[in-house]
């Protein structure tokens, strides 16, 4: 401040010294000290009007910065506001239709006919970003995207479960759909396939449809870091890929989403003959190929709760049903060690199943594992 001070007297000493100047030339030049004056105060005002320019320039400048970053803050904090409103008023309704029986039945008897033409329009505005974004259609294609771990059957009956004590053998059933359908009790059948299913069998057929695979079934997991792509995974020419002597506890997923793949596949991997005729199968299908020694994993809950394995490949999985959390008080796990050729049904609903290695197995196990309504 004194440095400004000491600048600002400085300047009005030297602007005197040049004002009494002026006045020792004007009496050279006979120009009056009055004429002299009226100069000075002319130039003081344009510098005068000059600077209040600039000024009120700069406050307009800094007026305009200082309403936009007012809106802008106003904005944010309003979308704040309603975000937390909608999450507040989403969380209270959920609380009461997941608490409120009653209520829960009410609101999904009234809107169960919109569900489905709202899902389908929705699908249908969502193409055009699909065209845009073709990374996408992985996600376009899941029936859920996130599951929710707290979802559980409400007011689940667990008779089909209570009695079971060993998974049953109905092999040439014929009457599923009377005792069977919806009822949850798990059963193996073991004369349902007659094809082929080998592993050789599904290298032909990804060889044979090389490109439509990876182009619409391309999403699979490996625990060998050497296959890295449909290629190596199924390529008849990569022979170390399930080198099971080599690599005893290789495990692959494989996942189809789409109706095209699902029905390349459906050839080698029937619908059990027991599936009635007029239900609908979900399009999502799993592929596991399990070494003798693959770690335990669980499998995975399908669109649809009545679900089958068909068990294909060299080498038997042990498969081992643990009752859902709602029927655990009342009901036994069991389990059945799957072999080639045999099928397993159950309802997940009912049980949580999972899969294991089986003690002296020494071939590769494929499982193909669909679901039905």
């Amino acid at each position: 401040m004194a440095s400004k001070a000491y600048k600002r007297i400085l300047t009005w000493n030297e602007l005197e010294a040049e004002i009494e100047n002026a006045k020792l030339k004007g009496k050279c030049w006979d120009i009056t000290d009055s004429q002299i004056n009226e100069v000075i105060e002319d130039s003081l005002r344009i510098l005068e009007n000059k600077e209040d320019v600039d000024t009120n320039s700069t406050s307009r400048s800094c007026r305009s910065i200082r309403k936009c970053t007012a809106l802008f803050t106003t904005f944010i904090m309003q979308i704040l506001n309603l975000i937390w409103w909608i999450i507040l008023v989403a969380g209270v309704l959920y609380c009461i239709l997941a608490c409120h029986n009653p209520t829960q039945k009410l609101v999904t008897r009234h809107i169960q006919d919109y569900i489905y033409p709202f899902m389908r329009t929705f699908r249908l505005f969502t193409l055009p970003l699909l065209k845009l974004y073709p990374s996408l259609v992985d996600w376009h294609e899941e029936q859920c995207l996130v599951r929710n771990p707290f979802y559980k059957v409400q007011n689940l009956d667990c008779w089909p479960c209570e009695q079971v004590r060993s998974v049953l053998d109905l092999s040439g059933l014929k009457n599923f759909t009377e005792y069977y359908h919806h009822s949850g009790i798990p059963f193996v059948v073991k004369d349902a396939l007659s094809q082929d299913s080998s592993l050789e069998t599904l290298q032909r057929i990804y060889a044979e449809n090389k490109e439509f695979f990876k182009r619409d079934a391309p999403k699979f997991s490996s625990s060998d870091s050497g296959l890295k792509s449909l290629d190596s995974f199924l390529d008849p020419n990569n022979h170390d890929a399930f080198n099971v002597s080599k690599n005893p506890e290789i495990h692959v997923t494989w996942k189809i989403n789409r109706a095209g793949p699902a029905r390349i596949l459906r050839e080698t991997y029937p619908k059990p003959y027991f599936v009635p005729e007029g239900t609908e199968i979900a399009i999502q299908r799993f592929l596991f190929f399990n070494g003798p020694e693959s770690p335990a994993h669980d499998l995975p809950l399908t669109d649809f709760a009545n679900v089958w394995i068909t068990a294909a490949g060299d080498g038997e999985r042990l498969i081992s049903l643990w009752p859902a959390s709602q029927c655990s008080h009342a009901c036994s796990p069991t389990s059945v060690v799957l072999k080639p050729g045999q099928i397993l049904f159950y309802n997940w609903q009912f049980w949580r199943p999972r899969s294991l290695p089986v003690h002296g197995s020494k071939g590769l196990s494929i499982m193909y594992l669909g679901s039905f309504y």
